[in-house]
Parts: structure tokens; sequence; C-alpha cells
């Protein structure tokens, strides 16, 4: 019969635990690698897609601006179109007159009345 010493038996588990603990050690640290990786990929995408947004964002603010300028242009031309001597301190002589009757279409003026061989009317 084989009897082992005590001091034996503890070595052999102190080395098993120390061994079991490195196993859990690496085990976490693969973990922990796996995690920075997909975490670094994110990051990746969000970068990405910040730049992409900032690009837009500058575009929309551009097209914003320009709308803008747009809209005061329009809003000045439409306040001068309506300016006659009745809506402001204009003289009568600056307002925009209709524009003449076209001719007739043989180049005749007609004459008032009724038309020549038409019945008249009692």
């Amino acid at each position: 019969m084989c009897v082992t010493s005590p001091t034996i038996k503890t070595r052999e588990t102190h080395q098993q635990r120390k061994r079991k603990r490195a196993a859990e050690r690496d085990k976490k640290l693969a973990e922990i690698q796996q995690r920075k990786a997909q975490l670094e990929r994110e990051i990746a995408r969000y970068v990405n897609e910040n730049a992409k947004l900032h690009k837009q964002n500058r575009t929309l603010h551009e097209e914003n601006r320009r709308l803008h300028e747009q809209i005061e242009q329009l809003k000045q031309q439409l306040a001068a179109a309506k300016k006659d001597s009745s809506t402001s301190s204009k003289p009568p002589s600056s307002d925009i007159v209709a524009p003449p009757k076209p001719p007739a279409k043989d180049g005749k003026k007609q004459k008032r009345g009724g038309q020549p061989g038409h019945e008249q009317h009692t």
C-alpha cells in the first residue's frame, strides 16, 4: 500500500486550483477580447453613420439658407407688386395701368353701334 503524504496532496490540489483559476482567467480574457472587437465594429459603424449625417446636415442647411433667401426675394417682389396709390404714399400717376386692348384683327377700328347688315332689335 502506497501512502501519500498530506503535503504532496496539498501541493497537487494547490496546483489544480491554480490551473483552474488560470483557465478561468483565459476564458474571461477571450470573452473580453470578443466583446472589445464587437464594440470596435459598432464604433466604426457609428463613426461612418455620423459622417454621413454631418454631410446630409450641411446639405440641408445650405438648401434651407437658399430657400430663405428665395422667400425674402419673393416677399419683396410681392410687396412691390401690391404697392399702388391706395396702399402707399405713391402718386396715382405711378400706378400700373392696365395694358391697352389689342387692335382689331383686320387693323380697322370698329364703329360704335350695330354692325352693317344686322337687323335692329325692337
